[in-house]
């Protein structure tokens, strides 16, 4: 199954590059899109695409990234057959599984050839972000990359922690994160027990919807003040075959004794989407993302050495794309 975003595309001036590296002994590619001023540390966001698409299904992006001075970058997952479940498709390795290729090597590689090729890379800012199944990879690169990845987001996309009694336990720091979600997804569910694609989830199992997310991010960050505040109310949304009420609500989860939070926005009436305030949210989750992101640095939670002799994997291949 494939899910679609659209976007509505404006025009922008940068320049892009498509580019193939090897990781895992497979050839993997992204997108990356520059902004014109390269003359100063530039920070990456990388956005990850949902089950079954593609990079360029979230490049309606880009406009907004690189008006904000951001070099927003677009991994591919890897193509599949055969799968068991999803059968032949591009999926994102979220659980870590050992018989697919793992995608948190293929974002560590990527960082890395961003930063050998291009000197005004920001090591400081390097943020991920990603829209259901790219979420839920989101969350995966919290746990498995946090020397690297300086906050995540994730929209339409729950925290898959494997039950083995050591994932996620300590990155050595505090994981600033934001999840926004519908509760009415009947794809990725809101709710503890609710329906998904997948079928109903099961409490307390490896899938943790976000109730169980707050309460696992919450403990691991020590957050103990919750705030919440009205983005939206008295909206509507068409949901299938009906009108549903809907508001937008975020609840800021955070410290006296640290900068770190963990910020959900909840779009009550809300499907699987990545919302829009021209669609009649009241925000918009890229906006918000953004905002978030910038609030952190990796030096925030510890020190960052500037990078000495860095050098790309000598399989690594890059090809260059113009655009009129």
């Amino acid at each position: 199954m494939k899910l679609y975003i659209v976007f509505f595309l404006l025009f922008f001036v940068a320049s892009a590059e498509e580019y193939s590296i090897v990781s895992g002994g497979v050839d993997r590619t992204f997108n990356a899109y520059f902004p014109s001023d390269t003359t100063v540390q530039t920070p990456v966001v990388i956005i990850m695409h949902g089950l079954g698409g593609s990079s360029s299904d979230m490049e309606g992006l880009i406009d907004y990234f690189i008006d904000s001075g951001v070099v927003p970058v677009f991994p591919q997952a890897y193509f599949y057959e055969n799968l068991p479940e999803i059968g032949s498709t591009t999926v994102w390795n979220f659980g870590a599984l050992s018989e697919l290729y793992s995608d948190v090597q293929f974002i560590e590689d990527l960082i890395n050839y961003m930063l050998s090729n291009h000197s005004f890379i920001d090591t400081n800012r390097v943020y991920a972000t990603g829209y259901s199944a790219g979420g839920f990879m989101a969350y995966r690169l919290a746990c498995d990359l946090a020397n690297k990845i300086t906050a995540v987001a994730s929209v339409g996309g729950n925290f898959y922690k494997i039950d083995d009694g050591s994932d996620c336990i300590d990155q050595g720091r505090e994981i600033p994160i934001m999840h926004i979600h519908g509760n009415f997804d009947a794809i990725i569910t809101y709710n503890i027990g609710g329906p998904s694609v997948f079928g109903q989830d099961v409490p307390n199992d490896e899938s943790l919807t976000i109730t169980e997310s707050i309460d696992f991010w919450t403990e691991y960050n020590n957050l103990t003040i919750e705030t919440i505040d009205t983005l939206m109310s008295g909206g509507w949304n068409w949901w299938y075959t009906m009108w549903l009420p809907s508001n937008s609500i975020k609840f800021t989860y955070s410290s006296e004794n640290t900068t770190t939070q963990f910020t959900h926005i909840r779009a009550e009436g809300g499907g699987h989407s990545w919302f829009l305030e021209a669609w009649g949210w009241g925000f918009d989750s890229h906006v918000e993302i953004y905002n978030f992101f910038m609030q952190y640095q990796l030096s925030d939670f510890f020190f960052i050495a500037e990078p000495e002799n860095l050098a790309a994997h000598s399989q690594d291949t890059h090809i260059l794309l113009t655009w009129d």
